[in-house]
């Protein structure tokens, strides 16, 4: 794959690289590693045979939410397709109107206000929501991607040494589920 080439300060990618971070949105799209079951990616609740919204047609339909990495609890509302989400400005208010216009997720609660892009702002929430992927903090997402088969793409993408970070010592015990929310059946303890 062709390399991204980083020009200008800040460092933009300038027409090239395309196909590495396509394929690196794909790899983390699917990787189950990142949700703390290891047990839920964002394809399952985003498939491309539905335009990237949840994987029954029919519950599409509806606000049905699915659930996440913690399968008993269900999400607020239905996945939304990823299909609209580059294409929706930052909020703002419309004067001609007298409306707020833009932002991301069915109330628009991604504004886009902090990084000029409602589509980042939206990735930034399932990862640690409690009802989606459920990760306590964004650094295990970090974590998770400096341990994941693809690091070397996602330092070709993002620069050499971009997930060199320091964790602390047990770091895959705090990215873990909490106990009593672990996402695999349990069995029920026999009373004496």
């Amino acid at each position: 794959m062709t390399p991204p080439t980083l020009t200008g300060q800040p460092p933009i990618l300038k027409n090239t690289g395309t196909e590495a971070i396509e394929t690196l949105g794909e790899l983390m799209n699917y990787d189950k590693n990142i949700s703390p079951g290891k047990n839920s990616a964002c394809a399952s609740c985003h498939m491309p045979y539905v335009a990237f919204s949840g994987p029954i047609p029919s519950v599409n339909l509806t606000m049905i939410a699915y659930p996440g990495t913690v399968h008993f609890r269900a999400g607020k509302r239905t996945a939304q397709r990823y299909t609209y989400s580059p294409f929706f400005p930052s909020s703002s208010f419309n004067e001609e109107q007298g409306l707020f216009f833009g932002g991301n997720f069915w109330d628009s609660r991604a504004t886009g206000y902090l990084l000029r892009s409602p589509d980042a702002n939206q990735a930034q929430g399932p990862p640690v929501d409690t009802q989606e992927m459920g990760n306590p903090d964004t650094a295990c997402i970090a974590f998770k991607l400096s341990q994941a088969e693809y690091r070397p793409l996602f330092e070709q993408v993002w620069g050499a040494g971009s997930l060199d970070i320091k964790f602390p010592p047990k770091t895959d015990k705090i990215c873990a589920p909490l106990e009593g929310l672990r996402c695999s059946a349990r069995t029920p303890r026999q009373s004496s």
